[in-house]
């Protein structure tokens, strides 16, 4: 309930769900189911893609996002909102440091193009289990960033950047960018259109 943003007489209820890309749509999300008068809510893990896989980090099976995620999808289920909008991050296809297991297997995916296959799978089945049970699905490609290649955030503590701002500075065009999300916008794509 703290999480949801109510109107008067609502004429349905809308649901963002997802990690910190799904976050970074919150107020705009909002504002916009807000004003087509239903109710807004938002629920994010940062780090936990609302998608049907089991996240792995360096061997080790995150139970937090996989309790988020089954428990979320099975509360989706039993009140179906109108709409529930998925935006999840790229960021477990193309990291080496996470494997992706799906959630119907004990099979876990190492390599971008493996992950990505199994990301697109368990995306298709989110959706799947979503429509069952009457909800409208939108699927919304993450949000291009700078790719860990080029920027270290964690070189860049406050007291570096009011230091030195130039110390954290760096660009990349949208071509780099959309290559760094390439494989998850497809699997997106792929999973909605099935």
């Amino acid at each position: 309930p703290e999480c949801t943003w109510e109107v008067d007489d609502p004429k349905g209820v809308a649901v963002l769900i997802g990690d910190s890309n799904a976050g970074r749509f919150s107020e705009a999300f909002i504002g916009a189911v807000n004003e087509l008068g239903m109710n807004a809510t938002v629920a994010v893990l940062p780090g936990c893609p609302f998608v049907d896989l089991v996240v792995v980090n360096s061997g080790q099976p995150d139970v937090e996002c996989r309790r988020f995620v089954t428990e979320s999808m099975k509360s989706l289920r039993e009140n179906p909102p109108d709409l529930v909008v998925l935006t999840p991050s790229e960021g477990k296809v193309e990291a080496a440091d996470f494997q992706l297991e799906l959630a119907a297997e004990e099979v876990r995916f190492s390599t971008p193009n493996d992950k990505a296959s199994a990301w697109g799978r368990g995306m298709q089945e989110t959706i799947t289990q979503l429509q069952s049970a009457g909800v409208n699905v939108v699927v919304v490609q993450p949000i291009p960033k700078l790719s860990d290649r080029l920027w270290d955030h964690r070189n860049c503590a406050v007291a570096t950047i009011i230091v030195t701002p130039s110390s954290c500075g760096t660009s990349t065009s949208l071509t780099e960018a959309n290559e760094e999300r390439a494989r998850t916008m497809a699997a997106n794509s792929a999973a909605a259109a099935a």
